[in-house]
């Protein structure tokens, strides 16, 4: 069975995602590293070095795992169906409680968009169709 073309989009938005981490991961291992060198806000260098250094890791790692789950849903490997939908089901429901915040009105309507990209793709990765292309051949 072909890959659908929802999975084929999935999974280079999920290529796109891991670069900007890598992009995001070097700006804080620069970025901090500068502020260090600097002296911004009177801290020492090492501080600064050391907490761009750790953000930045952190944001590596969750770019190889964007990357890795774009790769697997390029495949169409049933992992990567269950990861990306667990992932989006996590970002749901963490973005349930923000809405509770009125003071913060100006963000409802991209947050209300955003949730309803995340049920729109949980629902079809559910869809039978597309099951059917991750199953094992």
């Amino acid at each position: 069975m072909p890959r659908p073309a929802g999975v084929t989009l999935l999974a280079i938005i999920n290529w796109m995602f891991a670069c900007g981490l890598v992009i995001l991961a070097l700006g804080f291992f620069v970025g901090f590293r500068f502020l260090g060198a600097i002296g911004a806000m009177g801290m020492p260098a090492e501080l600064f070095t050391a907490i761009g250094t750790f953000a930045g890791i952190l944001f590596l790692f969750f770019a190889a795992v964007e990357a890795f789950v774009g790769y697997g849903l390029w495949n169409l490997q049933e992992w990567a169906r269950v990861v990306e939908i667990v992932l989006f089901a996590i970002h749901l429901l963490f973005s349930i409680p923000r809405l509770l915040f009125p003071h913060m009105a100006v963000f409802l309507l991209p947050r209300l968009v955003r949730m309803a990209i995340d049920g729109l793709v949980i629902w079809y990765l559910m869809q039978p169709q597309v099951r059917a292309a991750f199953a094992p051949r």
